[in-house]
């Protein structure tokens, strides 16, 4: 398994995603990893925030996990075209948000980044939230150690002097 920058592997989940947008799951946990499973494959993915909405990771492809897909709702993009972003709007003004609109959007299909061009908004998600994603990627500890030291290195790298508060 190689190790890439995450920009890297996110444009590989991307292609991966487009070929076949339906039947990925996204799971996170509060220490800045991410895998998403796909049909045929899946990542792994370890951030670190930097603030102002910037991210410093890596992540690497890893073998189909076994995983139970309980969850009913894929992830995906799904676009919100322009009825549905006024809908939010008008309800949002008035202090409201039904969740029968947020159902009935991901209920859509998802589709490939390149449909989502001409749309007014999207929607992106859903991704299950756990307290530790070693509950869910068993056998991968030694991977997401490997992520986390590198992720580290990396920053220690690009910021030198921000790094040296944690040493």
């Amino acid at each position: 398994m190689e190790i890439e920058p995450i920009e890297k592997i996110i444009r590989s989940l991307l292609k991966e995603y487009n070929k076949k947008p339906r039947g990925w799951f996204a799971f996170a946990d509060k220490y800045g990893q991410f895998v998403f499973i796909g049909p045929t494959g899946a990542f792994l993915l370890k951030t670190l925030p930097l603030g102002g909405g910037r991210v410093l990771g890596v992540g690497a492809k890893i073998d189909v996990l076994e995983i139970k897909r309980s969850q009913k709702i894929p992830y995906g993009f799904r676009p919100l075209h322009k009825k549905d972003v006024q809908l939010l709007i008008q309800n949002l003004q008035r202090g409201v948000f039904p969740r029968s609109f947020m159902e009935k959007w991901l209920r859509r299909a998802p589709v490939e980044t390149g449909r989502l061009k001409n749309c007014l908004g999207i929607l992106n998600g859903p991704v299950f939230f756990t307290p530790d994603l070693r509950t869910i990627v068993k056998g991968q500890k030694e991977l997401q150690k490997r992520l986390e030291n590198e992720v580290f290195r990396l920053f220690k790298e690009k910021y030198p002097m921000r790094a040296g508060i944690y040493l």
